[in-house]
């Protein structure tokens, strides 16, 4: 299984059981969970530590793949600032590891005599010398040999940890290793994008990008297109498409197959989200929940906890998908589906315009609305207007329109990416641009109201000055603002905090108009684009 996912994320919450164990039990069935301990704590090792997605098992050839990382870390000293202050202690940690390793940081502390002090906070309260031992771990001279029964790792050299055929092999190069690590994640995914790939090891997207084109000159990655991807895709040339699946499984958090949020939206139609961090009062579906796998389609979620006391395993909440926001999923006598909302402009299509990378939290949700509301969704994407100019990005857009041979489409445009989507309202013109609905789009005082074109409509989402919507409606721009919920102003004491992407937007004079609440900010922008959609 290990040839096939290429690492195990380690995770120390144990509310159902170690994040590494679940994986392979959704892909296995029971097995004896004692194999991975063995695995990874007995010479000759078959799995190590470190930091690959996260903290994770690898193999230990995949190890040496990682030591560039290593190296990175060697020269940006990453605990210095914590060991300034203890000159000489990351030598004299070394020294006993070698004298007494494996040895957990509670050993070591017994023997160099430091106490770990009161707990203060939530973190890890780390000592000094937990801190050197971190950093020995981070820059590659000391690794894990395992971890004991309170999963404390248990430090050793390197050398003492890896197999030896492993340490006699050259360690390659950045760029080879890199690439290997690409070609890895490939195989693990079946299709991904550039940034599906770089996210399995934690690669800067650049480096990944030369990676794949190296892999697809070489005829190890396949260029395909996805149905309702904008960004080119890749499978692995020994990829096979099997008939059908009869997989039932639950996925953990840490699955390798729900890394990657916005891949799992795209491909299964979920938004998903780990809650352990969000208070109980906002949470959406519980504390630990574990997606369902039914052949292949996530048809439902679930928030379990080990009851080890009891001995039974407690479900705490279960949640069926709407069955319309499950990409091919067709209910028993369904047709094919539900019908479509009679209100609705049916077919018309949405072109997203993001702001920023973050952005995207927010507009994941969104999709998948207007997507089950019968929306052809498309996206480009606005990575980088703060460095490329806003003209350049809406002309790429404009040629997406038409090389898409697309008419009528709402833009849907999130902060600054209200910014190209006022340019490519005058660059499109009427024929392939409907509207906009702006949310959270600074208006830019006048400026804002001046770019649209006359004639051309737009619904923005942001309580702002109606002396500036006066000035858009002079132009004869069919303009309304739709304000946010002040429930959402994190600016005004006590009422919470704005969901997502939207959370830096401030909310003054919010009662100047139409107010929504929070649950209807979806259906409310829904509305707006089937509005938009209908003037046509």
């Amino acid at each position: 299984m290990i040839d096939r996912t290429g690492l195990l994320q380690i995770d120390s919450v144990n509310v159902l059981a170690r994040a590494h164990l679940l994986p392979v039990f959704s892909r296995l069935g029971p097995y004896d969970v004692g194999l991975l301990d063995r695995a990874s704590g007995r010479a000759p090792r078959r799995l190590v530590e470190y930091w690959a997605h996260e903290a994770s098992y690898v193999p230990p050839r995949t190890f040496q793949l990682l030591r560039w990382r290593m190296e990175r870390h060697r020269e940006r000293g990453h605990w210095g600032r914590e060991l300034s202050h203890e000159p000489g202690l990351v030598e004299a940690v070394r020294d006993l590891v070698a004298r007494h390793g494996p040895v957990t940081a509670r050993e070591l502390h017994a023997v160099l005599g430091h106490e770990r002090g009161a707990k203060e906070h939530w973190g890890w309260n780390w000592t000094p010398a937990k801190h050197a031992l971190e950093h020995l771990f981070e820059i590659g001279e000391v690794a894990a040999a395992g971890r004991n029964a309170q999963f404390e790792r248990a430090y050793d050299l390197t050398e003492r940890v890896l197999p030896p055929d492993v340490l006699a092999a050259p360690v390659p190069d950045e760029a080879d290793a890199v690439r290997e690590l690409v070609r890895i994640a490939a195989r693990a995914h079946g299709v991904g994008s550039v940034r599906c790939l770089a996210d399995y090891f934690r690669l800067r997207t650049d480096a990944t990008a030369r990676a794949v084109n190296e892999l697809v000159e070489e005829g190890t990655l396949v260029p395909v297109r996805v149905t309702s991807w904008t960004r080119a895709a890749f499978v692995h040339a020994d990829a096979r498409v099997p008939r059908r699946t009869a997989a039932r499984a639950l996925l953990a958090p840490f699955d390798p197959l729900v890394f990657e949020r916005r891949r799992l939206l795209d491909l299964w139609g979920m938004h998903y989200r780990i809650e352990i961090y969000t208070p109980r009062a906002r949470r959406t579906h519980g504390y630990y929940v574990l997606p369902f796998l039914l052949g292949e389609h996530l048809v439902a979620r679930v928030d379990l906890k080990a009851d080890r006391r009891d001995g039974v395993l407690r479900v705490r909440a279960a949640h069926a998908e709407a069955p319309d926001g499950v990409p091919g999923l067709v209910r028993t006598g369904s047709g094919g589906g539900a019908a479509p909302d009679a209100g609705a402009a049916a077919g018309t299509p949405v072109l997203l315009l993001p702001g920023v990378y973050e952005t995207w939290r927010f507009l994941e949700p969104l999709a998948a609305h207007l997507a089950a509301a019968g929306h052809p969704v498309h996206v480009v994407s606005t990575l980088g207007i703060n460095r490329r100019p806003v003209v350049e990005t809406a002309a790429r857009a404009a040629r997406y329109l038409a090389e898409q041979d697309l008419s009528g489409v709402v833009l849907v445009a999130h902060s600054k990416g209200g910014l190209v989507g006022k340019t490519l309202m005058l660059a499109a013109g009427g024929a392939r641009v409907a509207g906009m609905v702006a949310v959270a789009t600074p208006w830019s005082g006048s400026v804002y109201a001046r770019l649209f074109p006359p004639g051309s409509a737009v619904r923005h989402f942001a309580p702002r000055d109606r002396q500036i919507l006066a000035l858009a409606r002079e132009r004869g721009v069919n303009a309304r603002i739709v304000a946010l919920a002040p429930s959402w102003d994190p600016h005004i004491p006590g009422t919470g905090e704005l969901p997502g992407a939207l959370r830096n937007v401030r909310l003054a004079g919010a009662g100047h108009f139409r107010v929504l609440g929070d649950g209807d900010l979806l259906a409310a922008v829904g509305s707006a684009v089937r509005e938009l959609g209908a003037l046509r």
